[in-house]
């Protein structure tokens, strides 16, 4: 695989002992994508996949999705995915594969978390500044308006004389 290809999976497990290469592309959108997410990510790499299946690179591999949503619903292919991908490379169980995808879920909804509490940092250090923009504004213009007044009484004061 000495040539530069444009494809980058995000987790490539290989096996160089059997040829195998499983393709690893990962998603956390919002739960109702999740199923488009899912379909996007599977195909992907099929490209890629029928290229390093050529007979000049010679492996089998495969393709597969870890989808999880923002509030931590796990696709309901995930796992059965996640198994038959690393079938000879990495032979895990069934709950294996589960306790991964259950982290996934728990990394997610915490990230969700994350991001949420940093919105709202975020909103609440605008309000802030709007707030303090409006009371410098304001103390602009109650300035503006007792120097017009100080101004006024020293013309007066100056047409007295």
């Amino acid at each position: 695989m000495g040539e530069a290809w444009p494809e980058r999976p995000d987790l490539v497990v290989l096996a160089t002992h059997s040829g195998r290469i499983a393709l690893l592309e990962v998603a956390v959108p919002y739960d109702t994508a999740l199923e488009r997410r899912f379909n996007d990510k599977t195909v992907k790499y099929q490209a890629l996949a029928e290229r390093l299946r050529q007979p000049e690179h010679g492996f089998e591999v495969s393709v597969a999705a870890i989808v999880v949503g923002a509030a931590g619903f796990v696709h309901r292919q995930a796992v059965a995915q996640l198994l038959g991908a690393l079938e000879g490379i990495a032979d895990i169980k069934r709950s294996e594969a589960r306790r991964i995808m259950e982290a996934a879920s728990i990394a997610a909804v915490r990230g969700s978390h994350r991001l949420w509490c940093e919105r709202g940092k975020r909103h609440a250090q605008a309000e802030a500044q709007a707030a303090a923009a409006a009371a410098a504004a304001a103390a602009g213009d109650a300035a503006a308006a007792a120097g017009g007044e100080d101004a006024a009484a020293a013309a007066a004061a100056g047409m007295e004389a």
